[in-house]
């Protein structure tokens, strides 16, 4: 039974594929034109970047060319080839900024931005022009219906770049780097207010500086037992009902401790 279903469908899908390579090959400009958005329409996008790749050369300098080109974009989004639709995207806006789809085409740049994105573990490189090109679009849009979504992608991305900071001030503090961790907590905090567990976060930059001050050489001890004092007293005053209670008369008591003993070996 199988094998019959499949001689039955063999045909139709040759005479299919037929159609379509003699549309390929076809001259007729307008016969191409129909069947790429009729492809369109049908959601079959492979076949209408094949056709629509073919028109961008035949009409350009046509007055066809921004509706083509239109349709162009749109199918690279379809199809997923995200890096070829933010240029193909933005190459639209820059060529037609008067066209009645300029602000929908410069969002799906946005959007083929967003979505080629990598992951945060990997270079964020990318991830700061998108929200770059995400705010331009605001400020030159500010009444577009876009601004949610284009709010919701910078939440996002900004998401991932505290994942990549937290990640990293992680590491250094696993790897007992407390200098570079202490500073990384830091700016985690600074750049992102709204991280959660805060209060863990910036306890970390006091066991952070505290830790180095212990493992530091005896010129540079004092310095840096100040310096664990300092971060642990704004720690207190943004945290006085703070859970790490424990630790930090624990960690005041020993820096102090210090500080006498180096101040009573001066004398």
């Amino acid at each position: 039974m199988r094998n019959l279903l499949l001689l039955f469908c063999l045909p139709i899908l040759l005479m299919s594929c037929d159609g379509y390579n003699k549309l390929l090959k076809s001259t007729s400009y307008e016969e191409k034109k129909a069947a790429a958005i009729r492809y369109y329409d049908d959601k079959k996008f492979d076949k209408a970047d094949g056709l629509l790749d073919q028109l961008l050369t035949l009409s350009k300098g046509t007055p066809d060319a921004e509706n083509i080109y239109y349709y162009y974009c749109r199918t690279q989004i379809a199809l997923k080839n995200y890096y070829a639709a933010a240029y193909h995207c933005k190459n639209f806006a820059q060529n037609f900024p008067l066209n009645p789809f300029a602000e929908e085409i410069d969002f799906l740049h946005l959007q083929a931005m967003f979505y080629d994105c990598p992951e945060f573990e990997l270079d964020q490189t990318n991830t700061y022009k998108t929200l770059e090109s995400i705010q331009i679009f605001i400020n030159q849009h500010p009444e577009s219906s876009k601004i949610e979504a284009c709010n919701s992608m910078m939440d996002d991305l900004r998401n991932r770049l505290q994942k990549k900071a937290l990640n990293y001030a992680e590491l250094f503090y696993k790897m007992e780097d407390f200098r570079a961790a202490a500073i990384a907590y830091r700016n985690l905090l600074n750049d992102y207010p709204e991280v959660e567990n805060k209060e863990n976060l910036h306890f970390r930059v006091v066991d952070s500086y505290y830790k180095l001050a212990q493992n530091s050489i005896e010129s540079k001890k004092r310095e840096r037992l100040e310096q664990t004092l300092q971060s642990l007293k704004e720690f207190k005053e943004e945290y006085p009902k703070t859970s790490y209670l424990s630790e930090t008369q624990r960690i005041f008591a020993s820096c102090n401790q210090a500080l006498e003993k180096m101040n009573a070996e001066k004398k």
